[in-house]
């Protein structure tokens, strides 16, 4: 995966609060919050997450067969068979879908990438 697709970075592997733009960032930003004793202590490597947005998994299919489950749920007879969109409901999921996929901003991200950057190197960037 290339960094391009990376919307944050951090040095946690499960952040909740993404800030971190660049790799850099996130390891400055990780270096700053250790004590003179852990920084002046750090050696080998520390490791940064990329994250990304997550993606909606949603389709016309689903919203049409949800939206008729809680339909025959609701109003459908016991031995009824399960209803089946029709062509016009399938549409009108269909273009829904595709004003969800537009429109709504996805706030969830996933952790897609890790590497690795040595902290004397980064130390030495800030020192």
């Amino acid at each position: 995966m290339s960094n391009d697709e990376i919307t944050y970075w951090d040095c946690d592997d499960a952040c909740e609060n993404l800030s971190h733009e660049t790799p850099e960032e996130a390891v400055d930003d990780w270096l700053d919050s250790l004590s003179r004793e852990e920084f002046d202590g750090l050696t080998g490597t520390v490791t940064v997450y990329g994250y990304r947005r997550m993606k909606i998994r949603l389709t016309g299919e689903s919203i049409a067969t949800h939206i008729m489950e809680g339909l025959d749920e609701d109003f459908a007879g016991p031995d009824r068979d399960r209803t089946e969109p029709s062509s016009a409901i399938k549409a009108a999921a269909d273009a829904l879908c595709a004003a969800v996929h537009k429109d709504y901003q996805v706030w969830a991200c996933e952790n897609v990438k890790a590497i690795e950057f040595d902290v004397t190197e980064a130390k030495a960037g800030i020192a």
